[in-house]
């Protein structure tokens, strides 16, 4: 089991896994390198539909590791502590799998 400060307050392993789900994993990775970055940007960047991207964006924001806010029309997405954990959790993962 994850350690308690990076788990998600999510009742099932299911919804835990969505945020290794290809768009919400793409959409975290990109906020963490580009904090600030607005939603349409993501979209393009992870190649996915702006609903699947809007889908994935509301469920990172309702876990909280991502954060939006909103200047007019305009959306910024920023990501939170919890979510850069995450991300560093993935990235172990990634280098993982990586080794020979």
């Amino acid at each position: 089991m994850a350690p308690d400060d990076i788990q998600i307050s999510t009742s099932t392993k299911e919804d835990a896994g969505k945020v290794y789900n290809s768009v919400c994993r793409k959409s975290l990775l990109q906020i963490y390198f580009n904090s600030g970055v607005h939603q349409t940007a993501i979209t393009k960047f992870i190649n996915a539909s702006y609903g699947q991207c809007i889908k994935a964006l509301k469920y990172l924001e309702k876990a909280k590791l991502v954060s939006a806010e909103k200047n007019g029309r305009i959306k910024k997405i920023y990501i939170t502590d919890k979510g850069k954990k995450i991300v560093r959790k993935i990235e172990e993962i990634n280098r993982i799998m990586a080794e020979e």
